[in-house]
C-alpha cells in the first residue's frame, strides 16, 4: 500500500507544496511500520525535511518526537537534541500538551541516562504541572505518569504503587487496550519494589493477556524483564533465565541496544542463583560493555549488585560491601524490598563476618565511588580476565 502511494505521487523534483506534504505523511507511515530502529530512522528524516520544507511546524514537532523516541535506543545525544527541538516548536506554538510530552522525555533522560536527580525532579514536576493545566482525562493520566517516575527515582515505592494503580484505573476508564496493558506492566514492576512478588507475577500475566499478539518487540522484551525480576525474588531462577533470554531476543529483534544491558544483567543474576558462575561472569561483562556504550545509572545499580555477589563468590566480602554501598546511594536501591531480597541481604550478611571497622571502611569507600569510573574499572577487569 505504501509503495502504491509513492507510485501515485509525482517525482520528488516535481513536488508541489501539497504533494510534498502528502509525501511527508507517506514517509512517516513507513517509519511507523514494524522495522528495526536503524531502518526506521531515515524515513523520519525524510518526513521531517518535507514537513519543514512546507512550513508544517506542528507536524515537524510530531516527527521530531517520534524520531527522538526511536533513537533513544541507539543514540541518546541525537535523541535529546530532537526532544529539545520539539520542545522549542511546542513552546513557539503554545502547545502545552507537546511541551509536557517533550519535558517528560527530557526528564527521563536526566534521570535514567545522566543520573541527575535534581534536574529530573524539576522536569518531571514541570511536565506534571503542564498536564494538570490542560486537565482532560488523557493529560491527567500523563501527569500521574510523571509523578510515578519521580517516585521511582526517589525511591518512594508505596507512592509508586498507589500512583500506578490510579493510572491503571484511568486507563480502564478510557478503554485503551494498549494503555491498560502498559499500565498493568508498570504496576507489575511497582509491586516487586515493595515485595509483593506474587502480585507482580499475576499482574505481569494480566499484561501479557491484555496485549496478546498486539504487543510489539519492545513491550514483550520489557515485560519479560519485569517478570524475570519477580521470578528471581521468589527463587525460580530457571524460569527467570528464560524470561531474560526472551527479553534479549525481543530487544535484539529491533536493535534496541540501550536495553541490551537490562537483559544481560538479569541473565547474570539468574545464572548466579543457578550456581553457574562462569555464565554469570560472562553475562555481567556483556552488561557492563553495553552500559558503557549506552549509559544508564538505573541499570548500573543492578550491575553493581551483580558485581557485589561475584565478589562474595570470590571471597571478597569487603569488596562486595564497598561496591554495594555505591548502589545503595541511590534511593531506588536503598528503599527497595526487591533489592534487599535479591542483593542486599546477602551482601550485608557477609559483611557481618568482617570487623566493624573493616565493614565501615568498605562502605565509606563505596559511598563516594565515582559511578562511571567504577563502571569502567569493572569493564577493564572483564577485559583483563578474557
Amino acid at each position: 500500500m505504501l509503495r502504491r502511494c509513492h507510485d501515485l505521487l509525482p517525482a520528488p523534483d516535481q513536488d508541489t507544496p501539497e504533494t510534498a506534504f502528502t509525501r511527508a505523511f507517506v514517509y512517516l507511515a513507513e517509519a511507523d511500520t514494524p522495522l528495526d530502529v536503524r531502518t526506521r530512522e531515515p524515513y523520519y528524516h525524510q518526513s521531517l525535511a518535507l514537513f519543514r520544507q512546507v512550513g508544517a511546524d506542528w507536524w515537524s514537532a510530531i516527527v521530531l518526537f517520534e524520531l527522538a523516541i526511536n533513537n533513544w535506543a541507539i543514540d541518546a545525544p541525537t535523541s535529546e537534541r530532537a526532544f529539545r527541538e520539539c520542545l522549542a516548536i511546542a513552546e513557539r506554538l503554545g502547545d502545552r500538551s507537546g511541551m509536557a510530552d517533550c519535558t517528560l522525555a527530557l526528564a527521563r533522560l536526566a534521570a535514567f541516562r545522566d543520573g541527575d536527580i535534581d534536574r529530573a525532579t524539576d522536569l518531571f514536576t514541570r511536565s506534571a504541572a503542564l498536564n494538570r493545566q490542560i486537565g482532560d482525562h488523557v493529560s491527567l493520566s500523563k501527569a500521574l505518569q510523571a509523578d510515578e517516575e519521580l517516585a521511582l527515582i526517589q525511591g518512594r515505592f508505596p507512592d509508586l504503587v498507589e500512583l500506578r494503580e490510579q493510572r491503571l484505573a484511568m486507563a480502564e476508564e478510557l478503554g485503551s487496550t494498549y494503555g491498560i496493558g502498559l499500565c498493568q506492566m508498570l504496576l507489575s514492576e511497582a509491586y516487586h519494589t515493595v515485595g509483593r512478588y506474587q502480585d507482580a507475577l499475576a499482574m505481569g500475566e494480566r499484561a501479557a493477556a491484555t496485549q496478546e499478539k498486539r504487543i510489539e518487540h519492545h513491550g514483550r522484551g520489557w515485560l519479560s524483564w519485569i517478570v524475570g525480576l519477580a521470578l528471581l525474588a521468589v527463587e525460580r531462577p530457571d524460569e527467570a533465565l528464560h524470561r531474560f533470554e526472551s527479553s534479549l531476543t525481543n530487544f535484539r529483534a529491533i536493535s534496541a541496544e540501550s536495553w541490551f544491558a537490562s537483559s544481560y544483567l538479569g541473565l547474570a543474576r539468574a545464572s548466579l542463583e543457578r550456581g553457574d558462575i562462569a555464565a554469570a561472569g560472562s553475562y555481567h561483562c556483556q552488561a557492563m560493555d553495553w552500559l558503557l556504550r549506552h549509559p544508564n545509572p538505573y541499570w548500573l545499580a543492578y550491575c553493581f549488585g551483580n558485581e557485589a555477589l561475584l565478589r562474595l563468590h570470590a571471597g571478597d566480602a569487603a569488596g562486595a560491601a564497598e561496591i554495594y554501598a555505591r548502589a545503595e546511594a541511590f534511593p531506588f536501591v536503598a528503599n527497595s524490598v526487591w533489592f534487599r531480597d535479591v542483593y542486599g541481604a546477602r551482601v550485608h550478611e557477609a559483611a557481618r563476618g568482617l570487623s566493624d571497622a573493616a565493614a565501615d571502611a568498605a562502605r565509606s569507600r563505596g559511598a563516594v565511588l565515582d559511578l562511571w569510573e567504577t563502571a569502567r574499572a569493572i569493564a577493564a577487569a572483564c577485559e583483563a580476565a578474557d
